[in-house]
């Protein structure tokens, strides 16, 4: 066999060279001898511990790679489904108010949210529409729930909302059944208190002061807010009323401006 190889090697043909190797492997394998058995058992054998780290590393890093496919394919999948969600809740909720401005007597104008500034100096919105849309400084602003503020500044396609818990908000209201008058001065977060309601006025929990109607801004029985608690102090003329926010100040993404 080996004088045969040399032979090739030296004729350089290295075709039949290829061909022997074949022909010599082939009839090796299909040797049933107990010592061909044994060299094939030890050639597998030793085939596999040389190979055989290698298959399992292979495997352990093409299942770490499918891992790392199947987990960005899922945070992929929860964030589409985050989106339509997201979406679907603002589509129902622009459902709703264009229902309510249908069913409104007010001549409402809707505008979107475009950014929040909640400042020291100022709290406000900014939404999507201005002078273009016939928009102007002072005009009032409410959700369906009630005042969000009022028009600070506008642009032409741009108006800025002081809203109703900027420590400088005020408005007139009335509460409880006798309909008293009252200031709304905002306090903190969602929270603010009724100046100016005699002890003498009966006022309960969960009434809700509403606009007025005497300001030349906001005209009448729009909510502003509802009575959390009411306390009388004998040596006040006035009540402690503390109300809470009715509108959404926090989370709109849509506000009617009221013409």
């Amino acid at each position: 066999m080996i004088g045969i190889i040399r032979y090739i090697i030296y004729k350089k043909d290295i075709f039949f060279l290829i061909f022997v190797l074949l022909f010599s492997t082939t009839i090796f394998f299909s040797n049933d001898s107990e010592p061909v058995k044994n060299l094939k058992n030890n050639f597998t054998n030793y085939y596999t511990s040389i190979l055989g780290p290698f298959f399992w590393y292979k495997s352990v890093f093409d299942l770490k790679e499918k891992n790392a496919s199947l987990n960005e394919r899922i945070t992929i999948l929860e964030l589409e489904k985050t989106q339509l969600n997201s979406l679907s809740i603002e589509n129902k909720k622009l459902k709703e108010m264009l229902d309510y401005k249908e069913k409104n007597n007010f001549e409402l104008k809707l505008g979107e949210i475009t950014s929040h500034n909640l400042s020291p100096t100022i709290n406000s919105f900014s939404i999507n529409i201005g002078e273009n849309n016939n928009l102007k400084t002072n005009l009032p602003v409410m959700d369906m729930n009630g005042i969000i503020g009022k028009i600070f500044s506008v642009q032409n396609n741009k108006s800025v909302i002081q809203i109703v818990t900027d420590k400088n908000f005020r408005v007139s209201i009335r509460i409880g059944s006798n309909r008293t008058l009252g200031i709304f001065v905002p306090t903190h977060s969602k929270y603010g208190i009724i100046e100016g309601v005699p002890k003498s006025q009966k006022v309960e929990i969960d009434d809700v002061a509403v606009t007025s109607g005497i300001s030349d801004i906001y005209p009448p029985n729009i909510p502003v807010a509802k009575v959390i608690s009411s306390h009388i102090d004998n040596n006040q003329f006035f009540q402690n009323i503390t109300v809470e926010i009715l509108a959404d100040v926090y989370n709109p993404d849509f506000v009617f401006v009221i013409k």
